[in-house]
């Protein structure tokens, strides 16, 4: 369970190196561009999002513990979503 990916860091993951594309990759430009007011309105409707994204921005060692969870935590081990 602590390697637990959940389904907003592999957006956020995928935002970042733009492998990702559609609804999501629309949602985190988006986020980059709204003031304080406009992320809580954003986070209404997409509370899990916010959250990494806010985190990413603001939270030390949070984007690399994404990432090494996404290259498959420690030893490898594989991750599963969580929806």
């Amino acid at each position: 369970m602590a390697f637990e990916l959940e389904v907003a860091e592999k957006r956020l993951y995928d935002w970042q190196y733009k492998t990702g594309g559609g609804f999501a990759a629309s949602l985190y430009e988006c986020m980059t561009k709204a003031n304080r007011k406009n992320l809580e309105r954003l986070a209404c409707g997409f509370p899990n999002d916010v959250s990494v994204f806010t985190r990413f921005h603001h939270e030390p060692g949070y984007w690399e513990g994404v990432k090494e969870r996404i290259k498959g935590g420690e030893n490898g081990t594989p991750l599963r979503r969580v929806d």
